[in-house]
């Protein structure tokens, strides 16, 4: 799903079923690495922001009010942000890894989707 298709905000399941997708691709990347003392707590955050961020829009889109909606659709916004912010500290333990480089580039996606969301 491109980011520039408008439809992506518009078909909700689909976005649940990316959002899903994406927790499981990081978990299953995160399972592959080598815990250390360094990036012990990185893997730990970052496997509960990458998955809270469907958990949240799962939430948003059952709401019954606007603000509702908004208020959860917020906080997957804010997840997808703090996401990318763990995948970044992990690139300084990891390098330049093509794995993170894909998951960050999905993060941001799901962030300007959240945020064209909640401005409508």
């Amino acid at each position: 799903m491109n980011i520039n298709d408008s439809s992506a905000a518009r078909k909700p399941e689909d976005l649940l079923i990316r959002t899903k997708r994406f927790a499981i691709d990081t978990a299953l990347f995160l399972k592959k690495q080598k815990v250390t003392i360094y990036n012990d707590h990185i893997i730990k955050q970052l496997l509960r922001s990458s998955s809270s961020i469907g958990a949240n829009f799962c939430e948003a889109k059952e709401s019954i009010t606007r603000k509702d909606f908004v208020n959860k659709t917020a906080i997957s916004k804010k997840e997808s942000q703090e996401t990318m912010y763990w995948l970044d500290l992990l690139v300084a333990d990891l390098g330049e890894v093509p794995e993170i480089k894909r998951l960050h580039d999905e993060a941001r996606q799901f962030v300007m989707i959240f945020v064209s969301m909640i401005r409508k």
